[in-house]
């Protein structure tokens, strides 16, 4: 027999965040630590045109990413799928 799900709700607006990839993941006990980044052109000069900037950092259960990349992959047959546009 399954669980409920709790419902879910945004007592506050969360601002949404734009990342371009995961820049590292770390274990930290029964913990995972992702960062994300998003790509950030640098000045004009600048030896490396871009850079990757962090821009989010989660702390989550290993067990409960474990459960979304499960449900994630589930779900992968009635994902949207979008064209690139470059």
């Amino acid at each position: 027999m399954g669980y409920a799900v709790p419902p879910l709700v945004e007592p506050v607006a969360i601002q949404e965040t734009y990342i371009d990839g995961i820049a590292r993941i770390e274990q930290v006990g029964p913990n995972l630590k992702l960062d994300f980044y998003s790509l950030r052109r640098l000045p004009e000069g600048e030896e490396h045109g871009w850079q990757r900037e962090i821009v989010l950092k989660i702390v989550m259960s290993a067990q409960a990413v474990a459960a979304a990349a499960m449900l994630a992959t589930a779900a992968a047959d009635t994902a949207v799928h979008i064209e690139p546009t470059h």
